[in-house]
């Protein structure tokens, strides 16, 4: 997992790898707002996008997704004060 900017927190992805249309997020630490959430393929292309508003502090979030074809993906978090997370996920 990579934050960068004023990211405090983590996120998590389970479970990992992701089987089915729902991604689980586990979020420790967050602040509440507005965060887009993008998948990312290996050539960069996002391939999935979407926004949660979690109430800040630790929490999980499911999220449905469209079918997601097999491969490993880059799952991009991002508050709308600038802080980012990232982390890496595989469908199967």
């Amino acid at each position: 997992m990579v934050t960068v900017g004023k990211a405090k927190g983590t996120i998590g992805v389970y479970p990992n790898p992701v089987v089915g249309n729902n991604l689980h997020l586990q979020l420790n630490n967050l602040e509440a707002g507005n965060y887009s959430l993008q998948v990312i393929n290996k050539l960069g292309k996002q391939v999935f996008a979407t926004h949660i508003s979690p109430v800040g502090g630790s929490s999980t979030e499911s999220v449905a997704t469209s079918n997601l074809a097999t491969g490993t993906y880059t799952l991009k978090l991002t508050h709308s004060n600038g802080a980012t997370y990232q982390t890496q996920i595989e469908v199967k």
